[in-house]
């Protein structure tokens, strides 16, 4: 689907609001036609005729309604194209945000959340000039300079024809200028986007930088990438100005040609054009008064056809992330609760699109229900490949992955990750009560529920000691607890999803001894009843299975 096929098809929820855009600007252009023939005969009367000022009070009162009327169509065809831009803005970003959500790392494998976030809040945003002017344009700028040549037609076929024949100027150049201003907004975006990642990343490592004395170092790297950004950006706008120049341009000299014509007819050097009279003052006059609202439409989408161009990047964008999907069968298989049988990789290896390596090759792998598996590799051998492949979030480059003998990819996703709870390396609690928190996994939970999770978690001295018990306040970034804690609510809300697989990602990780060893007296009560995968890189957490299987490199070492 080309770009432009794109931006229309995502335009449907905004229709009703271009039409009524279109319809005012008719009625704008009809008013002005009545505006511009008592306008013209008020100079007649005037200047030739030479009649009392007092005749041309009807005159000048029709044309103050005019005013009036255009006055109050403009505002409201403002607000509707605003309308139109606003609602098409807020369906783009929901269906890239359920995108992102629905495939999950698949995207992340892709893109890093700075530019995630460019494209869904900055560049969209710059189509509000697109589906707000842009699109209602593309109707009037067929629609009004025919109306005005039907009008000036019967009073002068010449004059209708100089403006029939100079009108492509305007498109054609607008075109030639529109092909530099795509580009020009497609570097523009890059630079937006090197620069959100830096700041992004600048933001969350502040600490480190500081820690080593670096800020200075960092600042001047994105001063630079600003400075690259605001270079980019004066681009594109020295575009639009000069595309700009070009369209008033030749405007301008259209009008002059239609000018000098009127005004040689009119003192008798020219005599073609008119329908057997001769020419008078008003019919010059109201014909050159409709000229300029002839070629404005023209030179308005000119103006547009830059952000025209400045969506058609985005577009691409767009597309682009709503283009990766994991692959999936299109009559997916439910697995109904509690029947997990088996798990096997086939001769699975996987490379991240950006790598020139495999992060897996070759792996060969089976898990029964009620085994315990412990993965046992360095940090980057390729452990969390490993889970994030078991958990469905990435497909395999080579090979595929089976459970109870169907391929997961023939599988709907929802039904396997029900019978997965996770626990990985930072617990992710939210701000609020414990059992708020420990919730998320079992909505229905009773009191008496939470407290056992909590009992198999190793947290009743945190509850004793803190007098609101499970009503006891987490505060953002688990503010409020130490690390072990956090890392034993977080098992305890696993323990309560009720799910017959266990998947830990290095869940001591980050624990000291003694947290270690009281989260490790957590799993042993926990995995009796649970099939098990655990990763580490520590030998003590991986004698908790029965079974170690090493990565080395990514590759399973026998």
């Amino acid at each position: 689907m080309s770009g432009v096929r794109f931006l229309k098809s995502q335009g449907h929820p905004a229709k009703g609001w271009i039409r009524l855009k279109v319809l005012f600007s008719l009625l704008n252009t009809v008013f002005f036609i009545i505006q511009a023939y008592y306008l013209a005969s008020i100079a007649e009367i005037i200047y030739l005729q030479q009649h009392a000022f007092s005749t041309i009070t009807p005159f000048i009162l029709v044309i103050l309604l005019c005013i009036s009327i255009r006055s109050f169509l403009t505002y409201w065809k403002e607000r509707m194209g605003i309308h139109a831009a606003d609602t098409v803005k807020t369906a783009l970003r929901k269906n890239c945000f359920d995108h992102i959500l629905e495939q999950g790392s698949a995207i992340n494998q892709h893109y890093k959340t700075a530019e995630l976030s460019t494209i869904i809040v900055d560049q969209i945003e710059t189509t509000t000039d697109f589906y707000a002017n842009y699109l209602p344009q593309m109707l009037l700028v067929a629609l009004i300079p025919l109306i005005l040549l039907a009008v000036i037609y019967p009073f002068n076929w010449l004059a209708a024809t100089l403006l029939l024949i100079t009108a492509p100027l305007i498109p054609l150049f607008m075109a030639l200028i529109g092909w530099g201003a795509k580009a020009a907004n497609e570097r523009n975006f890059k630079a937006l986007a090197r620069l959100g990642n830096q700041f992004l990343d600048s933001l969350q490592g502040m600490a480190i930088l500081k820690l080593y004395n670096q800020t200075a170092q960092k600042t001047t790297e994105l001063e630079q990438s600003a400075k690259t950004f605001r270079v980019k950006t004066m681009e594109v706008l020295r575009i639009a100005f000069l595309s700009s120049a070009v369209l008033e341009f030749f405007s301008a000299i259209s009008i002059a040609l239609l000018a000098t014509y009127l005004g040689l007819s009119f003192l008798g050097h020219l005599n073609i054009g008119y329908y057997g009279h001769q020419p008078t003052l008003k019919i010059a006059l109201f014909i050159l008064l409709l000229a300029p609202e002839f070629y404005l439409p023209l030179r308005q989408l000119g103006t547009f056809y830059h952000a025209k161009q400045q969506a058609l990047s985005v577009a691409e964008n767009i597309m682009q992330l709503l283009s990766i999907k994991q692959q999936q069968a299109t009559n997916m298989l439910r697995l109904k609760e509690e029947t997990f049988e088996r798990l096997e990789f086939h001769q699975v290896s996987l490379r991240y699109p950006k790598n020139d390596y495999n992060s897996l090759e070759n792996i060969n792998l089976i898990l029964t229900a009620g085994q315990h598996i412990a993965i046992l590799g360095d940090s980057g051998a390729g452990k969390t490949t490993f889970l994030n492949l078991v958990l469905g979030l990435i497909q395999p480059t080579v090979g595929y992955i089976s459970i109870n003998d169907y391929k997961m990819t023939e599988i709907e996703p929802s039904t396997w990750q029900s019978q997965l709870s996770w626990l990985g390396q930072q617990p992710q609690l939210f701000p609020g009560t414990l059992a708020n928190n420990l919730r998320l996994a079992n909505p229905h939970a009773t009191d008496t529920e939470l407290l056992e999770a909590c009992h198999l978690a190793q947290l009743d001295e945190l509850i004793l000691t803190e007098a609101r018990g499970l009503n006891l306040l987490i505060g953002e970034n688990n503010a409020g607890l130490s690390g072990g804690e956090a890392q034993r609510v977080a098992l305890a809300r696993m323990y309560l999803k009720p799910a017959p697989i266990m998947i830990l990602d290095e869940p001591t990780a980050n624990l000291d001894d003694r947290n270690t060893e009281l989260l490790h007296h957590s799993l042993q009560q926990m995995m009796k009843s649970k099939t098990v995968l655990i990763s580490t890189h520590k030998k003590e957490t991986a004698r908790l299975a029965k079974r170690v299987i090493v990565i080395r490199e990514g590759r399973m070492i026998p």
